[in-house]
């Protein structure tokens, strides 16, 4: 399901064969720059790997396979997107509480750039923030 701004209606979305046999648990949906984005979680020989796919100018079934990320150890999660598209990942330690901020990058030797930032476990969340001139308008 997909709600498109500018006409203000929701829409399904079908996904291509290779996402839809894929259960509701290991897909998620984001936004990536301004498209709509899917991300396929999967146990890869004991590795934990997301897939990022990203849907082409809002064509049904049209997604594409942009990279595909492993967890240097532990699980993972891709909390958000930078505006580069690098995606902002927390990096589980199974045998303890504590997370890992991470910022993937693709086209880099080192691939996984740690941000240095530990906490607990799925406490951190990313959001977007969008800069406005725009007044709220209040009623008396």
């Amino acid at each position: 399901m997909s709600f498109d701004m500018t006409d203000e209606k929701f829409r399904v979305v079908d996904l291509q064969d290779s996402l839809a046999q894929h259960s509701q648990t290991e897909l998620s949906v984001c936004k990536l720059r301004e498209s709509l984005a899917m991300l396929q979680y999967s146990t890869n020989t004991g590795k934990h790997v997301c897939v990022v796919w990203m849907m082409e100018n809002g064509v049904q079934r049209s997604f594409t396979k942009l990279f595909s990320v492993s967890a240097p150890h532990g699980s993972m999660t891709i909390l958000g997107f930078r505006k580069t598209g690098q995606p902002i990942i927390e990096v589980k330690d199974d045998l303890s509480e504590l997370s890992d901020l991470a910022v993937y990058e693709p086209n880099s030797e080192v691939k996984m750039n740690d941000l240095e930032i530990c906490g607990r476990s799925n406490l951190f969340s990313v959001n977007s923030y969008m800069e406005t001139l725009l007044l709220l308008v209040r009623s008396n």
